[in-house]
């Protein structure tokens, strides 16, 4: 990552919102740690001093418990120092993808009484003290956590909460609303990406026409003018409008090996 700048479209992305809130904090991740190569680095920083949290709690009776806590308060605040460089990336990150997505979902929807709306959600999502509220936090809940041997409480839980008119998209959206928003933010990505960067990424949009209906489709387009994209389909009708060198085709011989023309 941080080499070549891409932003992928796939059918895997219109499921996301209906996945549980680990897929869209690997959409976070993987599109933050883009814009900000330090934000990687936190992340890893992070889960590393989380994973020695848990190792910690799994092996507290191997220890006097005056040990154990002792090593347990110091691990609470690394993992709340790690912490704050983890969800200040992300408030940001979200606080101007969702101004993005919400313009282009209006602009795709042209739908004035749907008001498309993101945010962020996380027990330090709103606070301007990240690490004073963890450290809280932690304490707080030590005692479920020395009972379940893992952490609960921290980034590792956020999730992004997208609502449409205040409800949420999940829940009360169809599916071209649904697809609708996942277009949006593919787009509104797109456009951080270049305000942010200054170069244009490359969108790969992988066999997502088949998903798509032909004004989404236009939108899409629309979106992604002038911008370097690689689109795979399994019809050619699929980008109609392309050249015949344009295309790779992919096939198989007969003994199921790829062969390119």
């Amino acid at each position: 990552m941080g080499h070549v700048t891409t932003v992928m479209f796939s059918p895997e992305d219109l499921r996301m919102l209906r996945d549980g809130p680990a897929a869209r904090r690997r959409f976070i991740d993987m599109q933050l740690s883009q814009i900000r190569p330090s934000y990687l680095k936190a992340l890893r920083r992070y889960l590393n001093v989380l994973d020695s949290r848990n190792a910690l709690l799994k092996a507290q009776k191997k220890a006097p418990m005056s040990d154990f806590m002792t090593q347990l308060e110091t691990w609470d605040e690394q993992l709340a120092s790690a912490a704050i460089y983890v969800v200040e990336p992300r408030r940001w990150f979200l606080q101007e993808l969702a101004e993005n997505a919400a313009a282009q979902y209006a602009g795709i929807a042209e739908e004035p009484d749907e008001i498309f709306q993101m945010r962020y959600i996380g027990p330090l999502a709103a606070t301007d003290k990240p690490y004073r509220q963890m450290l809280a936090g932690l304490q707080k809940t030590r005692e479920e956590d020395m009972q379940r041997l893992y952490t609960a409480y921290g980034p590792h839980r956020d999730d992004m909460e997208m609502t449409l008119c205040g409800k949420p998209l999940t829940a009360y959206g169809s599916q071209g609303q649904l697809r609708t928003a996942v277009l949006a933010l593919k787009l509104g990505e797109l456009k951080l990406i270049l305000n942010e960067m200054g170069d244009e990424p490359a969108l790969l949009l992988d066999d997502v026409f088949s998903e798509l209906d032909v004004k989404r489709r236009a939108a899409l387009l629309r979106g992604a003018e002038g911008v370097q994209t690689f689109l795979t389909c399994t019809d050619r009708q699929d980008a109609a409008d392309a050249k015949a060198d344009q295309f790779i085709c992919v096939s198989q011989d007969e003994k199921g090996c790829a062969v390119l023309s």
